[in-house]
């Protein structure tokens, strides 16, 4: 096997992201069908609407779709293309303590530009797609409805793995850890290679009514990236982002807590709010690039 790692190395970056298209390809239909087969030998999951009953299914089967679009193609593209995976790179304390706490400031940002995205109408000319994105909306959200359903612990921990934890690694590997390096080495601009693949980031999920701040928040990821030389860093600001959602809805479905957090920023009284964020966001990745300086991490 070690007689094909970085065997591809030589390869134009067209080349290589042709590749990565077949891995896609390749990996997503192999984990899909080995997702299915429990699912066609139980015999009883009807998997053509989701509901209470088969939700369990649905989350079997994002599992794997999951690992096969994004953590298993990632992990084989940079085996075959480079002798060293990113993965390998640490980060300092400091670097994840701000990360952290970058994150929750972007938290009421995020909100605010969600409810301002949301907000948008197209021209009338383009009348047909808006109702087909608002109908493709409405659709992932009854989905989304029914994963976030959390009656026990269990479901806590289950969706914790689904909705926060694999996606956080998956997406972060393939956006972060191949594409935005990958355009990195192309054009030699890492803020190309960051702005490009968080739009890729942001349209992948087809979830068009939250482009904008989807779309930023995988620039942010971007420099946390760039900054600190480890794809660790995003993955933990991006489980955080993810986790936190689920956690909240979470207590407060079982009136242990409230679930404020998902609405600040959200309501036109916040301007002040996301304001501050902004501006404490701008200080804290200020920090991170002055720590990336001194550390001459490579760009």
């Amino acid at each position: 096997m070690n007689n094909w790692k970085g065997k591809y190395h030589q390869l134009a970056i067209q080349s290589q992201f042709l590749m990565l298209f077949l891995l896609l390809i390749v990996s997503f239909i192999a984990c899909y069908v080995v997702g299915m087969i429990p699912i066609l030998f139980s015999n009883s999951t009807d998997l053509s609407a989701i509901n209470a009953q088969n939700v369990g299914s649905f989350k079997w089967l994002q599992s794997w779709s999951s690992i096969g679009v994004f953590i298993l193609p990632s992990i084989l593209f940079v085996y075959l293309t480079e002798s060293n995976f990113v993965i390998s790179k640490s980060f300092s304390r400091n670097q994840l303590a701000i990360s952290i706490c970058a994150m929750l400031f972007c938290i009421p940002i995020i909100n605010y530009l969600a409810l301002w995205n949301e907000a948008i109408h197209l021209p009338q000319f383009l009348s047909g797609i808006e109702d087909w994105m608002r109908a493709s909306e409405t659709k992932s959200a009854v989905i989304m409805e029914y994963f976030l359903r959390m009656d026990t612990y269990s479901d806590l921990f289950i969706n914790l793995f689904v909705i926060a934890l694999i996606p956080a690694i998956g997406e972060e590997f393939l956006f972060r850890g191949v594409i935005q390096r990958g355009l990195n080495k192309w054009k030699n601009n890492p803020h190309f290679g960051i702005w490009i693949s968080a739009f890729l980031f942001s349209a992948l999920h087809m979830q068009f009514l939250g482009f904008v701040p989807r779309f930023l928040i995988g620039g942010f990821f971007g420099y946390l990236f760039l900054w600190s030389g480890s794809i660790w860093l995003p993955v933990i600001a991006h489980f955080i982002n993810n986790a936190l959602a689920v956690v909240l809805i979470f207590t407060s479905t079982r009136n242990v807590g409230t679930n404020q957090l998902e609405s600040l920023g959200a309501t036109s009284e916040d301007g002040t709010l996301v304001l501050m964020c902004c501006f404490a966001l701008a200080m804290l990745l200020y920090l991170l690039y002055e720590i990336r300086a001194t550390k001459k991490i490579p760009s």
